[in-house]
Formats: C-alpha cells, structure tokens, sequence
C-alpha cells in the first residue's frame, strides 16, 4: 500500500487526529507522546475482538475505523503507524 492509498482515505482518520488530546501531544513535538495519544484514544473509542470488522466500507480497515470499531491487534497497531505517516512522522511497522 503506498502513501496515496492513505491520502485518498485520510477522512477515515481525521476523528482521530482532530482529537484535542491527539492534537495538544502533537503540538509537544514528540513522536513518542504523540503515537501514545492516538494508542490512548483507540483505546477509549474502538474494542479488541477476535473477528473481522464489519461495516458499509469495502475495505476492513475502513470498518474498524468508521464501522464496527472493533478490530484485533492488526488494527491496533496499523492505524497510529498511518495516523503518524499521515502527519508527517515517518513509521513503519516490524
């Protein structure tokens, strides 16, 4: 998946980045702080489950984001790496 794939769906992260907590640990210039907002705000607005995430969207990870907000641990870690890349900050998953 390459950065305009994220570009085309970057309304399905904007609640998350519009978050006022997301955006005051943003302003801080930490990558670390603001990587644990967005863990944090995952947290208190979406739930672990063992199935797929369901929802009108075509693709799963639009679901977990503006669907079903359930996800498993793929979701979990995939959305704050897109939310940083998003921003700016480079990440990547290993």
């Amino acid at each position: 998946m390459t950065t305009y794939f994220f570009e085309q769906r970057r309304a399905f992260f904007e609640p998350i980045l519009q978050d006022p907590i997301v955006r005051s640990a943003k302003k801080t210039g930490s990558a670390l702080r603001f990587a644990d907002a967005i863990a944090r705000r995952l947290g208190r607005t979406h739930r672990y489950e063992r199935t797929t995430p369901t929802g009108p969207h075509d693709e799963m990870l639009q679901n977990y984001l503006a669907g079903s907000r359930s996800g498993y641990c793929m979701h979990f870690a995939m959305t704050p790496a897109l939310c940083l890349r998003l921003s700016g900050i480079p990440a990547r998953l290993a």
